[in-house]
């Protein structure tokens, strides 16, 4: 596997003819497109915004040659196995298959700046859907965003998300637990920190992927219904992150955080 930053000067000594489709790689190239995949249409498509140049799709193999031969650039089957997807050589063989993986689910999600493990988990959820496992996938992106709740109640609320706990049957008083993800997301919504009209998605994600740790409520998870819960933790990780959603009214410091009707019955676990 080559070093970006050897390939980029390997880039810059070559000379593709002016004007031609392969001079509009090498610049793109240089600026960084290639640091995620990119379909042939991706390419051309760029090369039109950002040059003002129109080639036909199929000349994209072609001019892609001279980089493949260089080591700069690899190319690797879609998903949808119509066409490559094209990345840079300096990319890990698991970089490379989550970012086709978000291509694929046309999911285009920047996760810089989250916490470490939650980019991890969404990024793993991405993986195993590439490699076909349904399950898992929805497991890791349900963990993802379960993570990235309990992150932001801790950095809004300056605490840990934990409630008091009372018998279903009696209202006997049991200590305080954890809260749960419907809890939290209900909590994320009440402070517009994600919008309510998100609330089925969040059903869909939090029922659906819960089978990993609770398998007595894990459905047959096959690859529409793991695509839906991926696609659903994608736009709810994507709202949870957005800029400005830190800086939203908040209750103050140790405030309890309210529920709807009916929340307060969950099971004593925090997921």
């Amino acid at each position: 596997m080559i070093d970006r930053n050897e390939a980029l000067a390997k880039a810059r000594a070559m000379q593709p003819r002016p004007g031609g489709l392969g001079a509009y790689i090498r610049e793109l190239l240089l600026g960084g497109f290639f640091d995620s995949s990119a379909s042939s249409r991706d390419i051309i498509r760029a090369v039109k915004e950002q040059f003002g140049r129109r080639f036909p799709v199929t000349y994209v193999p072609t001019y892609m040659k001279p980089y493949l031969e260089a080591g700069l650039l690899r190319a690797q089957e879609s998903a949808d196995k119509r066409s490559n997807a094209w990345f840079g050589a300096w990319l890990a063989e698991s970089e490379a298959t989550r970012r086709l993986a978000a291509g694929h689910l046309r999911i285009k999600l920047d996760t810089t700046g989250w916490h470490p493990e939650v980019a991890e988990d969404f990024q793993l959820g991405l993986a195993c859907y590439t490699s076909k496992l349904w399950k898992p996938a929805a497991v890791m992106v349900r963990r993802a965003y379960e993570g990235a709740l309990i992150a932001k109640f801790r950095s809004t609320e300056g605490r840990e998300p934990e409630k008091q706990g009372t018998c279903p049957k009696c209202g006997t008083a049991l200590g305080k637990r954890p809260l749960s993800i419907t809890d939290l997301h209900y909590w994320a919504v009440g402070l517009g920190l994600v919008r309510e009209k998100m609330d089925g998605l969040s059903v869909l994600l939090k029922d659906l992927g819960a089978g990993g740790a609770h398998p007595t409520k894990g459905p047959v998870i096959d690859p529409d219904t793991s695509e839906i819960i991926v696609k659903c933790g994608a736009v709810l990780l994507r709202d949870l992150h957005r800029k400005g959603a830190a800086e939203r009214s908040a209750p103050q410091k140790g405030a309890q955080p309210e529920f709807r009707a009916g929340e307060q019955r969950h099971e004593h676990r925090g997921s």
